[in-house]
């Protein structure tokens, strides 16, 4: 954290299909770690998505009592989006008490896997459908099941976050606009108020300047957040991007501020020591 310049790291478990004990008992021992350095440290719960309604519990107990700024959860379960009806207690309560939910990539099931199969080996199948193009075109895709479900009608104060500046929907964006508004089904909100109320993207995982030029154009700085993904990624890596971010001139002072802490001060109620 010294060498990437951190001053305040939010941390969480890895989002595993884990059982409503073991989960209390990984987010009271992330709750034990943070306690000893909290000036340092926060954290996102890891949530039961095989039951929900004991996620929205546990959801609202680290929430409540752990002071926890929001939950870390995977964007399907066992084959099951987040907009099946199953995962509405989580919807309801994260937006009852204000939690972000961060939405991330999980490991593909068999059926998606072997959409990946082709004319290579089996470990360039298993890349492309996780971290090379599988990850964040699913990601993408349970944003946009959420839109046309609409859940976002429905939670309108949700708040909802993603990583990998944006999962691909900046570079759709303007087409989404367009093609979402012919649906005959429509949802009363459309993508581009819900992308600007609901939606904050981070940087995670992904240093380079065209994509953030292409975020840049497609939602306002105070919705993006500087993030790194470690132990995935590294923090010296984040503070490079954040060195050739300011040499671009994509952002002024301000909104680069606001993109390095700022943002993430006001969506989590953390306060970084300078």
């Amino acid at each position: 954290m010294r060498s990437g310049g951190i001053s305040l790291q939010v941390i969480s478990h890895v989002p595993v299909n884990s059982n409503p004990n073991t989960c209390r008992k990984a987010n009271d021992a992330l709750h034990a770690s943070i306690s000893v350095n909290p000036i340092r440290y926060a954290a996102f719960a890891l949530l039961p998505l095989s039951d929900p309604k004991e996620a929205a519990t546990e959801l609202v107990r680290c929430i409540s009592k752990l002071r926890f700024v929001g939950a870390f959860i995977n964007h399907r379960h066992e084959g099951e989006y987040l907009d099946a009806d199953q995962f509405r207690p989580i919807l309801a309560a994260a937006e009852q008490f204000s939690a972000p939910l961060y939405i991330r990539p999980s490991f593909p099931t068999p059926a998606n896997i072997a959409r990946y199969r082709g004319n290579y080996s089996e470990s360039i199948t298993l890349s492309l459908s996780t971290f090379d193009f599988g990850w964040s075109s699913d990601t993408a895709l349970c944003i946009l099941r959420l839109f046309a479900a609409r859940l976002f009608d429905r939670y309108a104060k949700i708040k909802i976050i993603i990583g990998q500046m944006g999962q691909m929907l900046p570079f759709i964006f303007d087409h989404l606009l367009d093609v979402t508004q012919k649906w005959t089904e429509k949802p009363k909100r459309d993508f581009k108020d819900v992308w600007f109320t609901n939606i904050w993207v981070t940087t995670s995982g992904m240093f380079s300047l065209a994509p953030m030029a292409c975020l840049i154009n497609t939602i306002p700085a105070d919705r993006i957040l500087f993030s790194v993904g470690y132990p995935f990624s590294e923090n010296i890596k984040g503070k490079k991007f954040l060195e050739d971010l300011k040499a671009s001139g994509l952002v002024t002072q301000a909104e680069l501020e606001d993109i390095v802490f700022k943002n993430a001060e006001t969506l989590l109620g953390l306060r970084a020591q300078k």
